[in-house]
């Protein structure tokens, strides 16, 4: 009986920055339909992961397998044609262009090959029209005309996903695509998320809102100091006696036994 096929495969990767081991042999695998958490206390290398995994840094040992073909050392703009978009934890759109025109940038660097073609039929019908879908699919169409500077940070924050879904991903990354929304924006963008997995997206999310990853994580890869520390259901993580001594420490781990 064959398994699940695997979609990203993330193998030994390892990254040094000068004598600081950022990464230390860290491995997991994404199926498709997955939405699989990375998470771990601040400095444990989830970003660092992001970044190998999307090309902003070659791993310093380890590959990486997107769809069973070797990405690690490509440059990014090539990863992200292969299928991978990602977020980044400060939203940072084109805030001179209005928020459609963000979206045909980034459509631009799908369709094609050189600056000068996004520069000449970035705003051609056709990808205008590719635009306005993508902005319906984020809830954004409402605001197409708007400057994106002015966007409230829950829909920036959609806004900077749109621009990822124009590369048409199979994977996408979101880094801290919670951080700062209120109640109401959390519950609307965990419903956003969802939508994308059943429209085909696989998502890798970096988040530090533990119950927005326990809800929507059907598994949870927990980094702590660079390595991997387990990996489960969110359920078996949340009990795991090592999960908790990373986050709390080793004195509140022996106050809640305890108790």
């Amino acid at each position: 009986m064959m398994g699940r096929p695997i979609l990203l495969s993330v193998e030994n990767i390892s990254k040094k920055f000068g004598g600081l081991q950022a990464v230390d042999h860290v491995s997991f695998q994404i199926h498709p339909g997955d939405i699989l958490g990375l998470i771990g206390p601040n400095g444990a290398g989830k970003t660092t992961c992001f970044n190998m995994i999307s090309g902003i840094y070659k791993p310093s040992s380890g590959e990486i397998y997107l769809d069973g073909q070797r990405i690690d050392g490509l440059p990014p703009h090539s990863i992200a044609r292969l299928g991978i978009g990602r977020t980044f934890q400060i939203v940072k759109p084109f805030s001179n262009l209005s928020v459609l025109e963000n979206i045909l940038v980034a459509l631009g660097v799908q369709h094609y090959a050189s600056l000068l073609d996004i520069t000449h039929k970035w705003r051609s019908p056709s990808v205008v029209d590719e635009g306005m879908a993508i902005l319906k699919r984020v809830g954004l169409e409402s605001y197409a005309f708007k400057q994106s500077a002015t966007l409230p940070l829950g829909d920036l924050r959609r806004l900077e996903i749109g621009r990822a879904l124009a590369l048409n991903p199979k994977l996408l990354l979101l880094d801290e695509s919670f951080s700062g929304l209120r109640q109401e924006q959390i519950v609307k963008m965990e419903e956003f998320v969802l939508s994308l997995v059943s429209q085909g997206v696989s998502i890798l999310l970096i988040e530090h809102n533990m119950k927005v990853a326990m809800k929507l994580c059907n598994r949870i890869v927990v980094l702590d100091h660079g390595r991997w520390l387990t990996e489960g259901s969110p359920s078996d993580v949340t009990l795991n006696p090592d999960v908790i001594e990373a986050y709390l420490g080793k004195g509140e781990l022996d106050h809640a036994a305890a108790h």
